[in-house]
């Protein structure tokens, strides 16, 4: 079996929403595991860039909800994470699964592509393979996983086909330093928070005459997936474009991430379950306590 690192999580307020734990702190929690299980099984992040000049930039991601789980219904839950090498040696692939200790709460994929740092350019960085050193760490059931999946695009354009925008809007975010990692480049970790941003804007505007929609707000996400194709960085100006679908009895939010200029840095589709009608005031109380 391909091996994993275990931790255990007390957590804060912070770490939920009213409905749900947020999206962005199962990716912290995963993201610490990952860096636990590489430094226990491969080499640490900083071991990484300073001695083989190599790093990770996260290409996918796939954020599960499997059960109910809120804020009073425990005081802590535990992070199982493993990683694997692709087939093409030039991903990671790194599952964690947080459960509350007897069931599974939420699931988190991510797929990493690794670059080779330069120096020499201010740390400049370019796609390659995994080097041989690194990659004979791994254990023989940690080879071989699928290539990263890379057909959001056409599911959004199937979704846009079948089921017509009802409402958008766009959030404009500039990239500041607290949304950013050691590079200055946007950390993956916040970017649920910036699409949740869109998405709650977006119920804001045309909640009123879209009763509907409002389950983008008051009901729990049921699966985030997201595809990345270029950074930000440091003071970029970015939009999120949200628009909201009815899709059969429940409702999806598809995300383009735009640059200043137009283009494409990342696509991404939140969806829900079918929702119970939600009251009509449910704009003005998003965070009732009986919710809990």
């Amino acid at each position: 079996m391909p091996r994993t690192v275990q931790s255990e999580i007390v957590y804060d307020s912070s770490f939920f929403t009213p409905v749900q734990m947020q999206p962005r702190s199962v990716l912290s929690i995963g993201f610490t595991n990952w860096a636990r299980w590489a430094s226990q099984h491969l080499v640490s992040f900083p071991q990484l860039v300073r001695r083989y000049g190599v790093s990770f930039v996260v290409v996918h991601l796939r954020i599960e909800y499997l059960a109910p789980f809120r804020f009073l219904d425990g005081d802590r839950v535990l992070v199982s994470t493993g990683v694997q090498v692709d087939t093409t040696g030039r991903y990671l692939h790194v599952t964690s699964e947080v459960t509350n200790g007897d069931y599974a709460i939420a699931r988190a994929e991510s797929y990493a592509r690794c670059v080779r740092l330069d120096s020499d350019r201010g740390f400049g960085a370019e796609t390659g393979r995994i080097p041989d050193v690194l990659s004979a760490l791994f254990d023989a059931d940690e080879q071989g996983a699928p290539p990263p999946p890379r057909v959001l695009h056409e599911s959004l354009e199937a979704l846009e086909t079948g089921h017509p925008a009802v409402a958008a809007a766009a959030n404009p975010v500039v990239m500041h330093r607290g949304l950013c990692e050691v590079a200055d480049q946007w950390s993956f970790v916040e970017i649920p928070a910036q699409l949740g941003a869109a998405r709650e804007t977006l119920v804001a505007r045309h909640g009123g005459r879209i009763p509907r929609i409002r389950s983008g707000l008051t009901s729990p996400v049921r699966c985030i997936e997201i595809e990345l194709m270029r950074p930000f960085f440091l003071l970029d100006e970015a939009t999120f474009a949200a628009a909201a679908h009815h899709v059969d009895d429940s409702v999806a939010f598809s995300h383009r991430l735009l640059g200043r200029d137009g283009r494409l840095h990342g696509l991404a589709l939140e969806t829900f379950d079918a929702p119970v009608e939600p009251p009509a005031n449910a704009l003005r109380a998003p965070h009732d306590d009986t919710t809990h």
